[in-house]
């Protein structure tokens, strides 16, 4: 009998919960974990497509880092590897067509004849991205497209629909955005749609090397292409809201249905956990122990072994002397994931009245966070960069698995 490959366990804010004649709402952790024999694994090749904006915007110093870090992170591809690169304005131009990286140094005499043109159409660029991308996609590869902008762009519903297409195919894009002035909405909406990590904030030039280093690193780092977690609720428990909050903190808009969720989680590294946090309402129940939920795991890449259930089991009690035990992990993202909402509201609705931040909410933030907020307070509008700092910052408030993992 085979070992299961991922590792699934269930916490509540607090339990046992009390036997009470009301609803009363609990927070549910859920984590799942890659098991250590999947992690001494072998790692699948890459199959990466790297679309990057050529637009005017570009111009200058911008570009010429790009190009100096894409032949960077060329060199630290293997013939094992497939690599394709598009580059985008209001056309599209294939630099280098998907093939095994077995020669670097035409890949980089390609890269350095790419040069600025006009518009921004990133819809070009996705689409000959995803082409090339299916060429080898399927068990055999991790794929991935690294998705580069400095702006907005035109066809943005025509993104949309190419990142939903790419997540149903196991496809994730990782979106960077390079100085202040790209779609931060649409970059986060592509990714999470995609089942992509959210947009990589570049501020200069000089960092987009790091950025792409770390999209690979990332990509080694992948032992469960695709994870999707599937949880079925008994009645009477009813989840009301869903946050991933780890490796990072975004809610999960789809997906909750009135007892089942599902969440396509995207790929599981092999040192980093990922993570939910469930709001659930629960009605009155007797004392005694019950399984509440069972959870089913499955992934895109077709790993024998990789189906794994787990039951949740919470036990409530009438004993008035019975205290529950608190459970501070839990705790810990319940707190961060109330503070996202409430900024994230002010960030999407930017006519609103000034927000009512708390000042423990604004604690729970740097002092780059907190200058941000106190803008917000005072009922100003955010500069592009302000925005999109606030944002990072904001989904980084349960970053803290990513650090110790790396």
């Amino acid at each position: 009998m085979s070992l299961p490959l991922i590792a699934i366990t269930s916490q509540l804010a607090r339990e046992p919960l009390p036997v009470t004649g009301e609803q009363q709402v609990a927070f549910l952790l859920v984590e799942a974990r890659a098991s250590e024999a999947l992690a001494a694994g072998v790692r699948l090749p890459l199959n990466l497509a790297l679309v990057l904006d050529r637009s005017g915007s570009m111009r200058g110093p911008r570009l010429q880092h790009l190009k100096a870090a894409i032949k960077q992170m060329i060199d630290h591809l293997t013939s094992d590897d497939i690599l394709s690169i598009i580059a985008y304005d209001d056309t599209v131009q294939l630099v280098a067509p998907a093939a095994p990286v077995t020669d670097p140094e035409t890949l980089g005499a390609a890269v350095d004849l790419i040069e600025h043109g006009g518009g921004t159409a990133m819809a070009l660029g996705m689409s000959l991205g995803l082409a090339e991308l299916r060429q080898h996609a399927g068990p055999n590869y991790l794929s991935r497209m690294i998705l580069i902008s400095d702006g907005a762009t035109e066809g943005a519903d025509q993104c949309l629909t190419l990142a939903e297409e790419a997540g149903a195919e196991g496809i994730s894009i990782m979106p960077i955005g390079i100085g202040a002035e790209w779609d931060d909405i649409l970059l986060e909406q592509i990714s999470a749609l995609s089942g992509g990590d959210p947009p990589d904030y570049v501020r200069v030039p000089a960092d987009i090397s790091a950025s792409l280093m770390h999209q690979v690193q990332a990509a080694r780092a992948v032992v469960v292409p695709g994870l999707t977690l599937d949880m079925r609720f008994v009645a009477g428990v009813t989840p009301r809201r869903v946050t991933r909050v780890a490796p990072f903190l975004r809610p999960v808009d789809g997906g909750v249905e009135e007892r089942a969720v599902t969440v396509r989680l995207g790929h599981l590294e092999h040192d980093l956990p990922q993570a939910l946090l469930l709001e659930l309402l629960i009605e009155p129940k007797r004392g005694g122990t019950f399984r509440i939920a069972q959870i089913e795991s499955s992934s895109s890449g077709g790993l024998e072994g990789t189906l794994v259930r787990a039951d949740v089991v919470v036990t409530f009690s009438a004993s008035a002397s019975k205290r529950p035990q608190m459970r501070p992990v839990v705790l810990h993202y319940v707190e961060r994931v109330n503070a996202a909402r409430i900024i994230n509201r002010a960030l999407d609705d930017p006519q609103a009245e000034p927000t009512a931040i708390a000042p423990a909410i604004a604690n729970l933030f740097d002092a780059e966070g907190r200058e941000q907020i106190e803008i917000l307070r005072a009922g100003h509008p955010l500069s592009p960069e302000g925005r999109k700092v606030l944002r990072a910052r904001t989904r980084a408030l349960t970053s803290m698995r990513r650090k110790a993992a790396e």
